[in-house]
This record gives C-alpha cells, structure tokens and sequence, in this order.
C-alpha cells in the first residue's frame, strides 16, 4: 500500500514540476516572434511527457495495482522517473523565474521585455545545456512510453483471449448443432452393449500378435480381423477399440473413432459412417471446417464426394486417426461400404486414417480387403494354443473325463482344438456334450460329427436334452432370457426363487411338497453349458453365455426342422407375456397355498415377492403404447388376480394390507385399486382403473378413514403425483381429497439438520406446488366434509400436518367443526384446537430413510412419542396459531353429544 502512495506522490510532483516549465516556455513563445528553436522544443516535449504523466496518474486511480507492474518498476527510487524528474528540474533552472521578470503586464511590452530578459541572462550560453537535457530527457520519455505501451498491449492479449472464449462460447451451440446434423446413425448404445459382453482374458490373444503391433505402430494401413459367425468377432472389436483408446490417450494428436454396422439398421453403412466419422473427429478438434458450416447453412444434404472433401480437411489437426468399423457385412448393400473402405485406405488424402476392420468370411469382401488390408482370422495359432491349454486342463480336472484313456484324451485335445476355429465358447460346448457320454464309441463318433457353428452346437444340446426335463430348461431359459434381455429391470434372477418357480409349476409336487426331484446342482447338470451358477452369499443363475440367449431368441431357433428344438424358441416379442404369466402364476399358486408350502425350507415367501414386485414395476413403468394387445390380454387378469389372492405383499406393507382386507370380498374392484395405489405402481393403478366395468361407482367409495390403520403415505403421495390428474377427471374430488389426507406425503425439502438440538427449533419447508391436497381442494373437494369419521381439518391436525391444515384454513375449513354431536359416535370427539394441544404420539416410521425418526418421515406405519420427533414444539405451535387466528375453541364432544370446553 505504501509502495502505491509513493508511486503516486512520484507522478504528482512531477506534473506539477513540468507545469512550471510548459508554462514558462509558452510566455516566451507569446512573447518573441522568433522564440530560439530549443525554447519551442521544451514546449513541445515537456507538454507531451506531461499527457504521459496525465495518464499514469488517471491508471494509477482507477486501474487494478497488479496490472501495473512494469510502469511500478520505473517508479522504485533511483528508478527511470527519479530520473526524468531531476532531468525536468534542472531545465526548469536554466529557464528564469518569474521573479527574473514581470511579462504579466501588457501584450504591447512583452516583446521588449522579453528581449532585454534573453540578453541579461545570456542565453546563447545555456541553450547547448538546455539541448543535451531535452535529449536526456527524450531517452527517459521513450522508456515510459514503451512501459505504459507494454501494459497496454497486454491488456489487449487479455481482452483478445476473452473476446475470442467468447466467441467460443458463442457458436459452441452452433457446433453442436452441426455435429448433431452429421450424426444420423449413433453407435455407442451398441459399443457399450457390446463391450459389457467381454470376459476378462478371451481376447488378449490379438495383443500378442505381430500383426497388431505393426498395425498400431503404422506400419500396415488397415487390419482385417475375419471369422466365421458367432466367432465373437464384435465382442472382441469392443475390448480392442478400448485399447486403441488408450493408445491415444498417450499422444495428443492422435484419435479414436468407432462405428458398427447393424443389420438391424437394414440400411447402406457408407455415408452415415462418414457422417460420424466427420463429426467425431470434429468435436475431438473442436473445430468444424468452413466448408462444412456452408454445407450445413445450406441445408441440403451432400454425397459421398463433398463428405470425402470434408473429411480431409477434418483430419488436419491430427498426426493418426485410428478408426474401427464392426461387421462389414451386415451394411445392406454392402458394396458401397467396401468401396469407401477402399478408398479411405488407398486415397493419399487419407493417409492418416489407421483402419481396423471385422467381418465374416464372405468372397465378395474377400476380394476388396485382401489387396489392401493385412489379415488376422480368428482361428489364430495363438486361439488355437490358448483352446488347446483349455480343453487339456478340463480332461485333467473333470471328474467325467479322469476315465478315459490317455490316446482318447489326445484325440479330443485334436479335434476340439482344429474345430473351435477360434471360438472358445464352441469348445466349452463340446467338452460338456462329449462329458455326458459313457464310452470311447459313443466319444469317437460324437468328434466325428463335430458342429461347425455355435448355432449347430447348441441345436445338438437341445435335441438331446430328455422329454421328461424339457419343461423345466424351457421355463429355465426364458427366465434367464428375460433377465438377458431387460437387465437390472427384472432383478437378479436368485437360484432359490429359480427352483422355487420350477417346483411350483412342476407336475405333482404341489401334492407332495417335501419330494424335491431338483436342486442347484441338479440344475446345473440338466442344463449343462447353457447356464451358469454364480456362488457367493446369495447364489443367483445366469445364461453361461450372451449366444445361448440370442440364439433361443432368434428366428433360427423357432425355424429348426427339429421340433425338439424349436419347442425352446422364445418370440421376443412374446417375451413379457410369457415370463409374466410364469411369475404371477407361480407367485398366485404359491400365495394361495402359503399354509401347506410355509415350513418348506425350499420355498422362501419373500425371495419369491420379489421377482412379482420386479415385474409389477416394470410394467407399471412402461408407456400405455409399449403394451400388445396379447400382454393386455394375457397378463391384465394374471395381474388383479395375484394381488387379491396373495398374501405376500405383508411383506411390505402390513398394516396398509390389513387396513383394506375387509373389502377384499365385498368391493374386490376397490381392493385391488388400493393395493396398486398404496404399493406405488400409478401406472397399473391406472389401466385397472380404464378397465374397471363400475368406474364411477369405484370412483365414488366412501371409504372409513381409519388413522391407525392407514401407512406408507409417502409411497400413495408419489402415486397421487403421478395420476392424480387422471384420479380427478372420474373421481369425487372430496373422496380424494380424504384418502389424500390420510396418506398425505409432500414433497418438500426439510432442514432439520440445522436445529442443533433444539427440538423447538423450526423446520424450513419448500412445498409442493402440485400437492394432492392442493389439487383436490382448487378442484372443488369439501374442506368441511363430515361423511368420513372426521373432518378434514381434524385429519389434517391430529396428523401434524402443517401444511394441509394451512391449505383447509385457506379453503374455508370451519376451525371448530367436529363429526358428530349426535351422540353417536362411540367415544369423546375432540376439536381441532383440542387434538393440536394434547396430541401425545405421532406415526412414524421405523425405517426412516432420513434416520431416527425425523419429522418429514412422519408416517402411518408405527407410532413413537411425540417428544422423539425433532421440531415438534415448533410444529405444534405453528398448527396452533393457525388455528386461533380462525377463531378456534378448545372444546371435546362426550359420546352423548354434550360440547365441554377445556383449557390448555
């Protein structure tokens, strides 16, 4: 700070010092016509070094300090404008005084004076020293200069860097739209897919070869890896484009591009892999050419040629480009895929682009790729020595092959080894058909009709699979299947509850349920390689490998002649229907028997909810378009009537479910709609409600609220939030707004975290603006209702709900209102007020997500003393006040009718 009042005082004196000489040698240039050129010179250089000066003194006020640092440094003492200052001073002294000489009076005796002034002090003697200083002074004046410029061209580079992130900034939305404008066909939805196949060490093997390190290297343009189908050959170009990347990591100027041809696509590959190709090379560079910005304002869509032109400019930023494209022969044609293959490979233009490649061994691709590309099948030595370690380790280990004689064991190691052609899940297959078999002929024979493909391999498996097992491997697969095809949707799949499901729908064990004809390893053996059981604390079952269930969901299994093994296709769009009608029957038979099957070990109850409840979310989360009309059809009726006949849902919501059993028999339509509403599935809740025969009428209940029995309001609040619009376009908004009132949940923020102990301390809320209640209430629904056991408002306060009984209030709600006054009412009926100041216990639940207990997880699903619940005080002081600025008595009713007021 001091170091920046000096600098100021500095520049101070200065202007004062070169006011002084400015002023003095602009009298003498008024005052003599021919003024010597050097007193001209001191005007002229002394003013200008002062409107340098003019400017430091302007920076140093306003200007941040730290972006004065070079102008500070000519500032330090002894430092360039000490300098200049003594410099000025001792011109000033060469120059009279005022004093010397009074030139203030009259315009017509200056010029005498003036002449007789230059006389007497000898100028002529001094203009030489004069002369050297403004030359002295010159030098000082041109560092300044180039200080103060030196800031400034600084300051300049910072407002161009800002200016230009700016710009940045700007037009960042504009790339975006170009690079989504290229996109037209996305392949990281299949990379990922694809890469979550890979298995830990199935694939380093290509890492070991010499022709992959020569490609990575750059030593060959493009790597062709081949194979027959079901090779594995995606999976295996997942794991490498994972290396390629993080090759690339390594080196700043290199790339990594992706692009998978589909089938499913049915669609020529060419152009949309050249569009991705361009716009992820683009948004790598984070730049777009100019040339693709005037295609893009254009508007018209371009060929192959124009693209082509595009992507050699794009490739300038980069030193490599490393580009893999799965599947050549799935484009559709696939002509003009091979042909842009070709020319990325040959055309100099592209000599960056380091091409990977996979395919099937077809002639007509054969024939493009072999001129240009370096071939690596995967029928590799490298496979084959990796195979050929595997399938002798098993025959030294298996106990099915320790029999069998040491020539036989080499002729399998042979067979196994040439037939895999690179396919490690093809010789896992054999090994287990060969391992069932009881003699060398029956061995020898089998090897002598080895499959060729995985296809053949696992049609073999399924045509020997016994009659009287079929049953089971077929609901086995398509539970695995499903698991495969909606994973994390469905839940793991526990072993337990897999032979919980084949025991119960097997024939005749329902009568006998202590005979168990299957158990995990049972399992394991009928099913063989097509499964695989995981141990660990809970043992779950899976397919042993994503083929097997492509294969059961493909068209080639359902077209097999044999019908042994097209009894095991699986449509894929019958794939809910049909795992849904075996859980739920299952789950239904089960629930309907719990008494006789409760003690076996075998069928645990809980394990076995969990897969329905799975289930049930799904479909309840799917959008009413995604439903066939076969799944309508067929699981609709699975669905209502597993949950009015089972028991099971106890599990999660016992006092709800027993709050509700009554109407079980009598209202079986309002049974189910409550188990769907409290269980939180809105979704299925609203297509009962579409398909419901009495709508109205169901719509209409008058249902006895019950607050001891009612729970889980969070769980009807979400489901209230979801369809609530839907409930209100056919619902009595009255009725709605009771059983919203009873199983009220906002959805506010509470801070309860920073009362610090203080249980009077108050809690923040931020309310939903879409409450039920509110929604209820704006809708038209009776804040004074007196058809339900208790008011609204008496529901609302005896619940501690602070934010109903605001909204009641605002709605009209009468404070003093009460049920009955009749003498009906079995028991004291207590007034709002009354309920407010000697509430003891509030609901609360034991397992609070927030922990121990705290005051936005209220709920009706165990009671707990209201001194336990954080903020309570403060709660019931807010609800009070509420409550007395609308005029509310303390009163009771007795159970014949007579009002006693009562003090707090």
């Amino acid at each position: 700070m001091a170091e920046a009042v000096a600098f100021g005082a500095s520049v101070v004196a200065f202007i004062q010092l070169a006011d002084r000489v400015v002023s003095l040698a602009k009298r003498y240039i008024e005052a003599l016509q021919d003024a010597p050129a050097t007193i001209r010179a001191i005007f002229v250089q002394i003013s200008a070094l002062r409107a340098i000066f003019d400017s430091l003194k302007f920076l140093e006020r306003y200007q941040d300090q730290a972006s004065l640092g070079i102008i500070r440094q000519l500032a330090v003492s002894g430092g360039v404008i000490d300098l200049c200052r003594d410099a000025v001073a001792d011109l000033a002294e060469l120059l009279p005084g005022d004093e010397d000489a009074d030139i203030s009076t009259g315009m017509k005796r200056k010029r005498a004076q003036a002449a007789d002034l230059m006389t007497r002090l000898a100028w002529p003697f001094k203009e030489e020293r004069a002369r050297k200083k403004l030359e002295e002074i010159g030098r000082y004046s041109q560092s300044i200069t180039l200080a103060v410029s030196t800031e400034t061209i600084q300051e300049m580079h910072q407002v161009k860097q800002t200016v230009e992130e700016m710009s940045n900034s700007l037009s960042a939305d504009r790339r975006h739209a170009i690079h989504k404008w290229l996109e037209s066909t996305d392949p990281s939805g299949i990379h990922q897919t694809t890469l979550s196949l890979h298995k830990d060490q199935t694939s380093d093997w290509v890492l070991r070869t010499t022709e992959w390190a020569a490609w990575l290297a750059g030593q060959s343009r493009c790597l062709w890896i081949r194979g027959i189908p079901g090779s594995g050959k995606s999976v295996l170009a997942a794991y490498l484009i994972q290396q390629i990347e993080n090759h690339c990591n390594q080196h700043s100027r290199y790339a990594s591009v992706f692009y998978y041809c589909y089938f499913g696509n049915n669609q020529d590959e060419s152009n949309h892999l050249l569009r991705w190709l361009i716009s992820q090379l683009c948004r790598q560079s984070e730049c777009v050419p100019n040339g693709l910005v005037h295609i893009y304002n254009t508007g018209r869509q371009r060929g192959q040629m124009a693209l082509l032109t595009i992507l050699e400019a794009v490739l300038q930023p980069f030193d490599k480009v490393f580009l893999s494209i799965d599947a050549l022969d799935e484009s559709n044609p696939r002509q003009p895929v091979l042909d842009l293959v070709r020319t990325l490979v040959t055309d100099p233009r592209f000599s960056k682009i380091h091409l990977l490649t996979t395919s099937r061994e077809y002639l007509q691709i054969e024939e493009v790729m072999t001129p240009i590309a370096v071939q690596l099948p995967m029928d590799h030595e490298l496979v084959r020595e990796d195979i050929r370690v595997y399938v002798r380790s098993v025959m030294e280990t298996g106990r099915d092959f320790k029999r069998l004689a040491a020539g036989l064991k080499e002729h399998i190691e042979q067979k196994l080894t040439c037939g895999a052609k690179g396919m490690f899940r093809w010789a896992v297959c054999q090994l287990d058909i060969l391992r069932r078999l009881k003699t060398a002929r029956q061995i020898n024979a089998a090897l002598d009709e080895l499959p060729e493909t995985l296809d053949d391999t696992y049609e073999r498996i399924l045509s020997v699979i016994p009659r009287e097992h079929a049953q089971l491997v077929r609901k086995t697969l398509l539970l695995l299947c499903s698991g495969a095809k909606f994973p994390g949707e469905l839940g793991p799949i526990y072993s337990s509850v897999l032979l919980t499901v084949l025991l119960t729908t097997e024939e005749g064990y329902l009568d006998d349920p202590y005979e168990n004809p299957y158990d995990t390893d049972a399992l394991r053996d009928i099913c063989g390689c097509l499964i695989r059981v995981t141990p660990g604390t809970i043992e779950t079952v899976e397919m042993a490998h994503y083929t097997v269930a492509e294969y059961i969901l493909s068209s080639r299994c359902g077209a097999s002649t044999a019908q042994a093994v097209s009894f095991y296709s699986i449509s894929p769009s019958e794939l809910v229907l049909q795992y849904g009608q075996l859980i739920l029957q299952v789950g239904t038979a089960y629930g309907q028997l719990r008494d006789r099957l409760g003690n076996n070990p075998e069928m645990n109850k809980a394990e076995l909810t969990w897969p329905c409840l799975y289930f049930l979310r799904f479909l309840s989360s799917r959008e009413p378009e995604d439903w066939t009309t076969s799944e309508e059809r067929g699981l609709l009726p699975l669905i209502w009537e597993f949950i009015t006949h089972n028991d099971l849902w106890d599990v999660w919501y016992r006092e709800v479910q027993r709050s509700i059993a009554p109407y079980r028999e009598h209202r079986k339509d309002l049974h189910i709609f409550l188990k769907l509403f409290t269980a939180n599935f809105p979704g299925l809740a609203i297509r009962f409600l579409e398909q419901s025969n009495q709508l109205r009428f169901l719509l209409g209940f008058n249902v006895r609220c019950d607050i001891h029995a009612v729970s889980v309001r969070c769980c009807l609040h979400l489901s209230c939030t979801v369809i609530h619009s839907r409930l209100l376009q056919l619902m009595d908004p009255t009725s709605f707004l009771m059983l919203s009132l009873h199983l009220h949940y906002h959805g506010f923020k509470c801070d309860l975290g920073n009362t610090k102990g203080d249980p009077n301390s108050s809690a923040r809320y931020e309310w939903d603006p879409n409450c039920s209640i509110n929604v209820a209430l704006n809708r038209g629904a009776d804040p004074n209702c007196l058809l339900y056991g208790r008011t609204p408002l008496q529901l609302a306060v005896n619940n501690f709900d602070e934010h109903a009984v605001l909204l009641l209030l605002k709605h009209g709600a009468d404070a003093n209102l009460v049920t009955t006054r009749d003498g009906s009412r079995q028991g004291y009926d207590f007034s709002p007020l009354r309920l407010c100041r000697q509430g003891t216990c509030a609901f609360v639940s034991r397992n609070s997500p927030c922990g121990d207990g705290k005051l936005c997880d209220v709920i009706h699903s165990g009671r707990c003393s209201l001194k336990e619940v954080p903020g309570i005080q403060s709660l019931r002081g807010n609800i009070e006040r509420m409550l007395v600025e609308r005029g509310a008595r303390d009163f009771l009713i007795s159970p014949e009718g007579v009002e006693t007021s009562t003090s707090e």
